[in-house]
């Protein structure tokens, strides 16, 4: 018995370590944007106030009357997990508002001042995964469980401006507010089933671990009209020290046959520490062809870069154990998105479509694939004022977790609903 006791502990360290990637990497990101979202993300030169929160401030120039924004989200996530050397499934589904924003221009004698104010969830955490395993080796003959639950997110509050400072030539940029919880749940037991020959029923460990989250940065952006029909933007992030305030507890206890519980072990604390992003990169371009209009956009990212400022959330490793482990095991990355809106001629619909990829920030593939997405959607001007966007997004990626979790395989789409109002 002792051995399924050893085992026990090990599995909930080993799970417990995918809580502890760089916080900078939790979780999932997703196109975004009014029209944006429809056409694989590619919103740095589309006209569209929603996007200058997301991408480029300086698209606010492009905004003649005050506007409100906002966004409902509905997203699934369906996964076939390997735990415990078992497969098993969980779905997951979750709606919530995770846009919302004003943009107000003020008068000039000419040219163009806007001032805005919006937000925008930028990563998702929500995931959950269950395994189980019977142990039929001699002197054990016991089932152990595994489940993980994740909850949260992190969002980006953007207090933004744009001016034209010449014809066609537009400058913006915005103050960030990162902001945002991470709520992680490893709860692994070990059962006496299905022969019930021991004298106790359950013997469980639960870690839970809520991350407080906040950091600044400053985003500069630019946006020129080349010529009527084409237009390129570029914007740029400055690096981000995110903060990290841990409140974790970690409790063990036995049910015995007789229906008494007893906690072996219940333990609780707290743990500051930051970590800092590089510099952000990103390029896009637009070109309408009468009722076409095709966008493209880039994004440079190094991961490699990453640090912690502080001592990290681990036991036995240090600040430079750590910082060394990202040199060696994180890349940099190009991301892309395009996509293309057409007007339907003779009626206030726009349709639209578009591809986008995420490469991952790891070196090796077998703990994280490049994602891709499929995207598509339609716009709807219902009056004078009001304008609907729908949008569906549709990935899929897989990789390892942990040594408890050797593969994690995960389909999942996202409905967004959004709504520009002119005022």
């Amino acid at each position: 018995m002792k051995k399924s006791v050893c085992v026990l502990l090990i599995l909930a360290a080993a799970a417990a370590g995918s809580a502890q990637d760089v916080p900078l990497l939790w979780g999932y990101r997703w196109p975004a944007g009014g029209s944006s979202s429809a056409m694989g993300g590619a919103g740095t030169a589309v006209p569209d106030g929603q996007n200058a929160f997301i991408y480029n401030p300086a698209l606010l120039g492009e905004v003649r009357t005050t506007q409100i924004y906002g966004s409902f989200v509905r997203t699934s996530l369906t996964g076939s997990t390997t735990v415990l050397g078992d497969a098993g499934g969980e779905t997951l589904v979750n709606t919530e508002l995770t846009n919302i924003g004003i943009a107000v221009p003020l008068p000039t004698s000419r040219g163009s001042l806007v001032f805005g104010v919006g937000y925008q969830k930028m990563r998702g955490y929500d995931r959950s995964l269950y395994g189980e395993e019977f142990d039929d080796s001699p002197g054990d003959s016991v089932t152990y469980t595994l489940t993980e639950m994740e909850a949260g997110g992190l969002g980006r509050t953007a207090l933004a401006g744009a001016i034209e400072v010449a014809p066609n030539l537009f400058l913006g940029g915005s103050l960030n507010f990162w902001s945002g919880t991470n709520d992680y749940t490893l709860q692994s037991s070990m059962l006496d089933a299905p022969f019930n020959i021991w004298t106790f029923s359950d013997s469980t460990a639960i870690d839970n671990i809520y991350t407080r989250l906040s950091g600044v940065n400053v985003t500069l952006s630019g946006l020129m009209k080349v010529s009527p029909a084409v237009i390129l933007g570029a914007s740029i992030h400055s690096p981000l020290t995110l903060r990290c305030r841990e409140e974790w507890t970690a409790d063990t206890y036995i049910d015995w046959d007789d229906g008494e519980r007893v906690y072996d072990v219940s333990d609780e604390g707290s743990y500051t520490y930051r970590v800092a992003a590089p510099w952000q990169f990103r390029l896009g371009g637009s070109a309408r062809l009468g009722p076409l209009l095709l966008a493209a956009d880039i994004e440079l990212n190094d991961y490699s870069s990453m640090e912690y400022k502080d001592e990290p959330p681990y036991i036995d490793l240090t600040k430079t154990d750590v910082n060394m482990d990202i040199r060696r095991n994180l890349r940099n990355t190009t991301d892309y998105g395009f996509g293309g809106e057409l007007t339907i001629p003779g009626t206030e619909i726009r349709v639209r479509g578009g591809y986008a990829v995420q490469r991952s920030p790891y070196k090796s593939s077998e703990w994280s694939k490049d994602r891709t997405f499929l995207t598509f959607g339609a716009g709807f001007r219902i009056n004078e004022s009001l304008v609907v966007n729908l949008s569906y997004s549709s990935t899929s990626w897989s990789g390892r977790v942990d040594d408890a979790v050797t593969r994690d395989d995960v389909d999942a789409g996202r409905f967004i609903a959004g709504f520009s109002y002119d005022l």
